[in-house]
C-alpha cells in the first residue's frame, strides 16, 4: 500500500470504531431509559399513589447519598485512568508508592528486576515516595534500557537531594531519548543545579527540551542579564530564542522595563544593561511594543534613548513604526523622531544627549 493511503485508511477505520462505539452507547442509553420507565410503571401499578411517592421519596435519598459519599471520586478515577496508556500500571503504581511510603528501600529490589514492566512499576512508585535510602538503586536505573525507567529514575532524584543526583541527572540530560531528557531538565531546575547542562540543552533539536532547559535556567539563575549575556556566549541563536520564550512567559521583560523607573540603584543599572542586552541581541519587537504601551512615561522616553545606542537599521524601523502609531504619547513620538529620522546621529551628537 502507498505511504499516502495508509492516513487515510488509518483514518477510516478510526470513524469505524468511533461510529460502532457511538451506536453501542446510543443503544445503551435508550435500553436504559426504557427499563426505568417500565420499572417506573411496574412500580406505580403494585404499590399505588402512596406507595409511589414513598418509593420515589427514598429514591432521591439514596440518590443524594450516592453523590455525597463518592464526591466525584468516580469521576475523576475514569479520567484520570482514561488519561494514563496503562490503566492497570498506574493503579499498580500507586498502590506500590502507598505501600512504600514509609519505607522506599522495599522498592529496591523491584526497581533491579530482570521484568521491564515490574522496573517501571517500581521507578514510576519510587518517583512518588524516593529518600536517601534507595540513593544506590536510582543511580543504577539511570542507565536501564528501558527509556521509561530512566524517565522515571530523573523524578526520582529530584527528590534526593544529593551530590550525586545532580551528577546523574546531568547525565540524563544527555540522554538519547528527548522525553528522558525533558525529565532530568526538569529535575535540575527542582534542584536549583546543573547550570551547563541547562546550558547545553538549549542546542538541543527537540524544541519541547529547549524550552524545558529555559525553564530550568530561570529556576537556577532566576532572569538576570548576566544569564542572557552567557546565553549569547555560548548558545545559537535558537537557543537564545528559547530563552528569550521562557522569560516572556514569565513577565520577565515587563519586569525587567519596570526596573527602569525604581529608585533602587542596583536593580536599576541591571535592568538598563540587561535592555542593552537584549537590544544588540535583536530583541526589539517586544521591547519597542512597551515603548507604546507601559504606563510610565518616563520608562517608556528611557526605553527611546536606550535604542539610540544600537545601530541597527531594523531597530530604527521598529522604533519608527511605533511613532507612528495612533496611541504613542505626544512626547514619546517627539523623541523619537528627533533621535531616528533623518540622517544618521554622530556618536558626539549622541552623547551630548545622553549627558
Amino acid at each position: 500500500m502507498s505511504s499516502w493511503r495508509e492516513p487515510l485508511t488509518k483514518a477510516r477505520q478510526l470513524a469505524g470504531r468511533v461510529g460502532l462505539n457511538t451506536a453501542w452507547l446510543a443503544a445503551a442509553r435508550l435500553g436504559s431509559q426504557l427499563a426505568s420507565a417500565l420499572m417506573a410503571i411496574l412500580v406505580a401499578r403494585q404499590l399505588g399513589q402512596a406507595g409511589l411517592g414513598a418509593y420515589a421519596f427514598f429514591s432521591a435519598v439514596i440518590l443524594t447519598g450516592n453523590v455525597l459519599t463518592t464526591y466525584g471520586t468516580d469521576t475523576l478515577l475514569i479520567r484520570e485512568l482514561a488519561g494514563s496508556r496503562d490503566p492497570r500500571s498506574a493503579l499498580l503504581a500507586a498502590a506500590l508508592a502507598a505501600c512504600a511510603e514509609k519505607d522506599p528501600a522495599l522498592l529496591a529490589e523491584l526497581v533491579r528486576s530482570p521484568q521491564a514492566r515490574l522496573r517501571i512499576l517500581a521507578s514510576w512508585a519510587l518517583s512518588e515516595v524516593a529518600d536517601r535510602s534507595v540513593l544506590d538503586a536510582l543511580l543504577e536505573i539511570t542507565s536501564d534500557p528501558d527509556p521509561e525507567v530512566r524517565a522515571k529514575s530523573a523524578r526520582a532524584l529530584a527528590r534526593v537531594r544529593e551530590r550525586e543526583s545532580v551528577a546523574a541527572l546531568t547525565r540524563l540530560a544527555k540522554d538519547p531519548v528527548w522525553f528522558v531528557r525533558v525529565r532530568a531538565l526538569d529535575a535540575l531546575g527542582e534542584l536549583g543545579e546543573g547550570e551547563e547542562a541547562a546550558f547545553a540543552a538549549l542546542e538541543d533539536p527537540v524544541r519541547e527540551v529547549r524550552a524545558r532547559a529555559a525553564f530550568a535556567l530561570r529556576q537556577i539563575d532566576g532572569m538576570k542579564g548576566e544569564v542572557a549575556a552567557k546565553v549569547l556566549a555560548v548558545a545559537s541563536r535558537r537557543g537564545f530564542n528559547s530563552l528569550i520564550s521562557e522569560w516572556d512567559r514569565a513577565g520577565f521583560l515587563w519586569e525587567v522595563v519596570k526596573g527602569l523607573s525604581t529608585r533602587d540603584w542596583g536593580r536599576y543599572r541591571e535592568s538598563v544593561r540587561t535592555v542593552r542586552i537584549l537590544i544588540d541581541a535583536g530583541v526589539t519587537r517586544s521591547l519597542a511594543h512597551f515603548v507604546l504601551v507601559f504606563p510610565d512615561l518616563k520608562v517608556r522616553l528611557r526605553l527611546v534613548r536606550l535604542f539610540r545606542e544600537s545601530p541597527s537599521p531594523h531597530l530604527r524601523a521598529e522604533i519608527l513604526a511605533v511613532a507612528g502609531q495612533p496611541g504613542c504619547h505626544a512626547l514619546v513620538k517627539r523623541e523619537i523622531m528627533e533621535i531616528f529620522s533623518g540622517a544618521a546621529v554622530s556618536p558626539a551628537v549622541r552623547q551630548a544627549k545622553g549627558s
